[in-house]
């Protein structure tokens, strides 16, 4: 009879103890699910009256949202650059780097420059932003982590830049980084 009674007492002890593992790995698998970043995203807005001279700068309103939920976003310094044909710089401009709270949207008012290259005819254009960035959560930051967004426009012919973009308004860029925070 003691030996019925203390094999119970030893499954109920093992069943407590598989009810606490249990309890701790949902909780775990919970909070990494919740507290796991995910990338900021770009969009660009280019003002129609920017469109003007082909040999000049241009301004672009590069929208940089934080998708997060109680996750701040570090940047460090965010580059634009126009591609041309291949992988040639036609133009190019940096921002500082800031912080971003948690569902925050900035808009930042970029100029890019020239970079001396005459170019005509066709040519396809690759409009790419790169940054580091690093998460804020709570009291914690996390590694840094190297992200690149990038978007393709085949152009027909055309003399320049602005000309490329005349028709263009809004632009979402499509995250080409594979290796860096989840999204």
């Amino acid at each position: 009879m003691a030996a019925k009674k203390l094999a119970r007492d030893h499954f109920s002890f093992y069943c407590w103890i598989l009810c606490v593992v249990a309890v701790l790995s949902l909780s775990g698998f919970v909070s990494w699910i919740c507290l796991t970043p995910r990338n900021p995203t770009f969009g660009l807005f280019l003002h129609p009256g920017n469109a003007s001279s082909p040999k000049s700068s241009m301004i672009i309103d590069l929208e940089v949202t934080n998708p997060n939920k109680r996750m701040g976003v570090y940047y460090n310094e965010i580059m634009l650059e126009i591609l041309g044909g291949g992988n040639f710089s036609i133009r190019r401009n940096s921002n500082p780097g800031f912080y971003q709270g948690f569902g925050n949207v900035t808009t930042l008012p970029i100029h890019v420059h020239d970079s001396g290259e005459l170019w005509q005819g066709t040519m396809d254009l690759v409009i790419k932003v790169e940054t580091d960035v690093w998460f804020r959560i709570m009291k914690w930051k996390t590694k840094t982590h190297h992200i690149e967004y990038k978007e393709r426009f085949n152009s027909s012919k055309i003399s320049g830049v602005n000309e490329a973009f005349s028709g263009v308004k809004n632009v979402d860029l499509q995250n080409a980084t594979r290796n860096g925070a989840g999204n």
